[in-house]
């Protein structure tokens, strides 16, 4: 079991089985969201995610397109989960949040037509200019 926890403690997500995916991502809305040049998010099955405490979730439309829902700690403000129709049946975990770095490591990076600051030319992950998977609008 995996688990994420904002700063305070009173948000916390636990997490019953590896992430579908974990990427770095570059795009604006995640730069936005995050105050940081990118995140490392690992996505999970939504099924597989519970979620206990205040939240306060915030939603907008990416600059993809997709409706996207962003989950912080009604407490202390940290923005631990991301939702998005772009992927409809996952969420998305900023990594800096889980209770091991060790428990998901990042497979590449996306967005990086966006990136603000240059990727470490040693980092040997795959780039994508924009995300590896199809990304999807609600019919």
């Amino acid at each position: 079991m995996t688990h994420a926890t904002c700063s305070c403690g009173q948000l916390r997500y636990a997490i019953s089985a590896a992430p579908t995916f974990h990427a770095i991502c570059h795009c604006s809305d995640c730069r936005a969201a995050s105050g940081r040049p990118y995140v490392s998010t690992a996505f999970f099955a939504s099924a597989i995610v519970q979620r206990t405490g205040d939240v306060s979730t915030s939603m907008f439309e990416s600059a993809q397109g997709n409706r996207t829902y962003r989950d912080a700690c009604a407490t202390c403000g940290d923005m631990l989960a991301d939702r998005s129709d772009g992927f409809p049946d996952l969420i998305g975990i900023v990594a800096t949040f889980l209770d091991s770095e060790s428990a998901s490591l990042p497979q590449f990076h996306m967005w990086v037509g966006s990136a603000v600051v240059p990727i470490d030319p040693e980092d040997t992950l795959p780039r994508f200019d924009t995300a590896p998977a199809p990304r999807r609008k609600p019919s």
